[in-house]
C-alpha cells in the first residue's frame, strides 16, 4: 500500500490534521463481502434494537473494529479514486487489491508491536498496520526512522503517520468524504517490504505520479530508496560531532 495520504495525519482525522506497549489482538481487513458481513454495514435493519444500539454506541471510539472499518473506508473512497494531485493515478493504487486478497493486517499496539511484526515477518501479509492510541505522544517519524536503519537490512520499512496542524498536500483528503469513522485522530506505523515499496515507488513515478508532491515529500522518498545511504551519512554525522567534542 504504497502511498501518503499525509506523513501528518492519520485516518480518522488526515484533513483536519510516520512506542510502546505489549500487542492488544489484530485483525485482518477483509475484501468488501466479507466485511460488510463481519460488521453487518449493509444490513442494519435486519437487527434486533438491543444490537443497533450497541454497534452504534460504538461508533466514533477508538478500537479494532473501528480501526478497521475506517481504513476500509480510506482505501474504497480515497486511496482506490483517481486524484490530480497525484497525477491522475490513484493514491494507492495496490490497495484495495491487497484488501481484497486480504493481504493486510491490522494491530493495535505500539512501538514494540511495530519491532514484534517485522521479527516475524514471513510474508504472509503484504502490509501490517499498527494503530497507536490517539493520546500517544511519542515523535513516531524519528522512532522509525531510528529502527529503519536496521529494518533496511532486512528488507523492510516501517512508514509513520503522525496527526499534527498542517494540511495534507492533497486537497482532495478529506475525512467527511471518505468516511472517517474514528472521532480522534491517532497515530499509526505501516510495516512493508522496502524493495516492493521502492519497486511501486519508482514505477508510479514513470506515471506522474509526483508531479505535485513537495520537495521535502521527494527528499523522504530519495532516502527510503537508498536507505544504506543515509545511513552512512548518519554515521559521517556522528563521528563528525565525535571528533568536534574530543
Amino acid at each position: 500500500m504504497h502511498t501518503r495520504y499525509s506523513r501528518a495525519r492519520a485516518p480518522a482525522a488526515y484533513a483536519r490534521a510516520y512506542a510502546n506497549h505489549t500487542p492488544r489482538g489484530s485483525h485482518d481487513i477483509h475484501s468488501p463481502k466479507k466485511y460488510t458481513t463481519n460488521f453487518q454495514l449493509l444490513s442494519l435493519g435486519r437487527r434486533n434494537d438491543t444490537m443497533l444500539t450497541s454497534i452504534w454506541a460504538d461508533m466514533g471510539q477508538f478500537n479494532r473494529n473501528n480501526v478497521v472499518r475506517e481504513v476500509f473506508n480510506w482505501v474504497s473512497n480515497y486511496l482506490d479514486v483517481p486524484s490530480k494531485h497525484y497525477g491522475g493515478n490513484k493514491p494507492c493504487p495496490f490497495a484495495a487489491a491487497a484488501l481484497d486478497k486480504q493481504q493486510v493486517r491490522i494491530v493495535i499496539g505500539g512501538l514494540s508491536t511495530v519491532v514484534h511484526e517485522a521479527s516475524v515477518w514471513d510474508d504472509k501479509y503484504r502490509l501490517v498496520l499498527v494503530a497507536f492510541e490517539p493520546d500517544y505522544e511519542g515523535n513516531l517519524t524519528e522512532l522509525c526512522a531510528a529502527i529503519n536503519k536496521r529494518l533496511a537490512g532486512d528488507d523492510l520499512v516501517a512508514i509513520a503517520f503522525e496527526p499534527g496542524e498542517h494540511e495534507p498536500e492533497d486537497p482532495d483528503l478529506d475525512p467527511a468524504q471518505w468516511g472517517e469513522v474514528i472521532d480522534e485522530a491517532y497515530p499509526m506505523v505501516l510495516l512493508q517490504r522496502l524493495s516492493e515499496v521502492n519497486r511501486y515507488s519508482r514505477l508510479l513515478e514513470r506515471q506522474g505520479y509526483y508531479v505535485n508532491c513537495s520537495a521535502d515529500f521527494m527528499k523522504y522518498v530519495n532516502e527510503r530508496r537508498c536507505p544504506h545511504a543515509r545511513i552512512e551519512e548518519d554515521q559521517r554525522q556522528e563521528e563528525g560531532s565525535s571528533q568536534e567534542s574530543g
